[in-house]
C-alpha cells in the first residue's frame, strides 16, 4: 500500500514502545516514511535519538508517554502538537515558529525565571494539570493571539494565582476588555467527575478572526458545592470587569455573589435551570412600599435582553420573574426584549410577558 500511495501525504498512527518483531517492524516502517509524514501519533517511545532523519513535511505531532529528542528537526515546521505525559522545557518551544496549536496535558518540566518565550502565531492553546504548574507555564511564554483553556483541579490555595495570572496576561500581553463572562457545568470527556467553567470573552480585536476567550475549568471532586461560589468571588476581586455587557448561566445550584448584581450586564442568556437567574431577587424587592421610593438595589441596572434557553417555567418561577419586571417598568428601567428558545410556558404567562417587556419572541429549540 505504501508503494502504490508513492509520493502522498501519510498520517501515521503507532505505539513503539514494545521491542516485539512486529512493534520494530513497525518501527522501522514509520522511520522509512518520514520524509512523507504529515502528521503523526506516537505512543510509548523513549529512544530520546529515534528521529535523527529531516521531516519537511511533519506538522501535526501528538506524543503519549515519550521521550524524544527535542532540538531534533522534528519540531521545526510544526503547527499543532499535543503532548500527553510528555514533558517539555517551555524554552524548546521558541524551535517552533509556526506553532497555532498547543496542548500539553500532565506535561511541564521544571521552570525558571527567563524572558518568556514569544509563540506569536499560536490560536489555540489547551493546559491540563495543577493550578499551580498552569500558571507558572502561562508565565513562561507570551501569547498574544491565543485563546486560553485551563483544565485543573480545583483549589482555593492556587485559584487566586491562576486569575491573578489571566489578569496580568490580559493587561501586558493581549490588553483586550472583558466584555463576557460564562458559568457553565459540564464534564470533560476523559473525566468521571462533574466541571465548573468560567469563560471569558474578550472584545472584537482589530486583526482577529474572533474575540480571543479565556477558559477555566475546574473540577471539585468530592468539594461541596459552595467552592464554586468561592471561584466566582475571587474573580470579582481579581479580574477587570468594569465593561462587561453579557452573561451566560449554563449551571445548577449556584448563588450568584452581589458583587455580580451590579455589573454593566446589557444582557443574559439563562439555560435550563431558572432558579439560578430568580433566585437573585427572590425576596430582595426593588421598591419600597408606600407613596416614595426608597434608593433601590436593582439588580443588573443596565439590563435590556434576557434570552431563555430550554426552560420550564414553573408557577412559582413566573411568578418572581412577572413582579420583578413590574417593579423594573416602575422604575423606568423596563426589559425591552426577551427571547424564550425551547421553552415551556403557559399562554396566560406569555400575555403577561407581552405586557412588561417590550418585545417577546418565541422559537423552537
Amino acid at each position: 500500500m505504501l508503494h502504490c500511495s508513492r509520493a502522498a501525504q501519510l498520517a501515521v498512527g503507532a505505539g513503539l514502545g514494545s521491542l516485539l518483531p512486529k512493534q520494530i517492524s513497525a518501527r522501522d516502517l514509520v522511520l522509512a516514511q518520514l520524509f512523507r509524514i504529515h502528521e503523526l501519533r506516537l505512543h510509548m517511545v523513549a529512544q530520546p535519538n529515534l528521529f535523527a532523519a529531516e521531516v519537511p513535511r511533519l506538522q501535526h505531532l501528538s506524543l503519549q508517554y515519550c521521550s524524544l529528542q527535542w532540538d531534533s528537526s522534528l519540531w521545526a515546521n510544526l503547527v499543532s502538537l499535543e503532548l500527553i505525559h510528555s514533558p517539555i522545557h517551555v524554552d524548546l518551544l521558541a524551535n517552533m515558529p509556526h506553532l497555532r496549536s498547543l496542548t500539553l496535558i500532565e506535561s511541564f518540566s521544571a521552570m525558571v525565571d527567563t524572558k518568556p518565550v514569544l509563540l506569536a502565531h499560536l490560536e489555540m492553546l489547551t493546559l491540563t494539570g495543577s493550578s499551580w504548574l498552569c500558571a507558572h507555564f502561562l508565565q513562561a511564554i507570551s501569547v498574544p493571539q491565543s485563546h486560553i483553556v485551563l483544565n485543573t483541579p480545583y483549589s482555593a490555595e492556587h485559584l487566586h494565582f491562576v486569575w491573578d495570572v489571566l489578569e496580568r496576561h490580559r493587561v501586558e500581553v493581549v490588553k483586550p476588555v472583558i466584555c463576557g463572562l460564562t458559568f457553565a457545568d459540564c464534564r470533560l470527556i476523559s473525566g468521571k467527575h462533574a466541571v465548573f467553567e468560567v469563560g471569558l470573552i474578550s472584545n472584537h480585536l482589530i486583526g482577529h478572526s474572533a474575540p480571543l476567550c479565556y477558559v477555566v475549568r475546574l473540577s471539585g471532586a468530592g468539594l461541596p458545592l459552595p467552592w464554586r461560589d468561592n471561584t466566582i468571588a475571587t474573580l470579582l476581586t481579581i479580574l477587570s470587569l468594569d465593561h462587561i455587557t453579557s452573561l451566560t448561566l449554563q449551571c445548577e445550584c449556584l448563588w450568584l455573589t452581589a458583587a455580580l448584581h451590579l455589573r454593566p450586564f446589557c444582557s443574559v442568556m439563562v439555560h435550563r435551570d431558572i432558579a439560578v437567574f430568580t433566585s437573585q431577587f427572590e425576596g430582595d424587592p426593588l421598591m419600597a412600599t408606600g407613596d416614595r421610593f426608597d434608593v433601590p438595589v436593582v439588580h443588573y441596572p443596565q439590563l435590556c435582553k434576557i434570552v431563555f434557553h430550554h426552560v420550564a417555567f414553573g408557577d412559582r418561577h413566573m411568578e418572581s420573574i412577572l413582579d420583578w419586571l413590574v417593579q423594573r417598568k416602575c422604575l423606568l428601567l423596563a426589559i425591552e426584549e426577551i427571547r424564550l428558545v425551547g421553552c415551556t410556558l403557559t399562554t396566560a404567562d406569555y400575555g403577561s410577558l407581552k405586557e412588561l417587556v417590550g418585545c417577546v419572541y418565541v422559537e423552537d429549540g
